[in-house]
C-alpha cells in the first residue's frame, strides 16, 4: 500500500490543485472551467483568505486537497 503524505499547499502546488478543484466542480455537474478554479484557488491564496491542504501519493502526485476557510 501506497503512503499519502498531507501538507500544506504551495504556490507551486496551484495549478495541481486547480486541476482537482476543477474535476471537483465537474463531479457536481458545473462546465469544467480549469482557469476559473485557478483563479479563484490563487485569489483565496494570495489573500490568506483560505488554507489548503494537500494529499500526495509516494510519488509526490497531488491526489487530493481540502479548503478550509478560518474565522474569528
Amino acid at each position: 500500500m501506497a503512503k499519502v503524505k498531507t501538507r500544506l499547499a504551495e504556490a507551486r502546488d496551484l495549478d495541481a490543485v486547480a486541476a482537482l478543484f476543477d474535476a471537483y466542480r465537474q463531479f457536481y455537474e458545473m462546465p469544467p472551467d480549469l482557469p476559473l478554479a485557478r483563479r479563484f484557488l490563487d485569489g483565496r491564496f494570495r489573500r490568506g483568505e483560505s488554507v489548503i491542504l494537500v494529499a500526495e501519493d509516494g510519488s509526490g502526485t497531488l491526489i487530493g486537497f481540502t479548503q478550509l476557510y478560518p474565522l474569528f
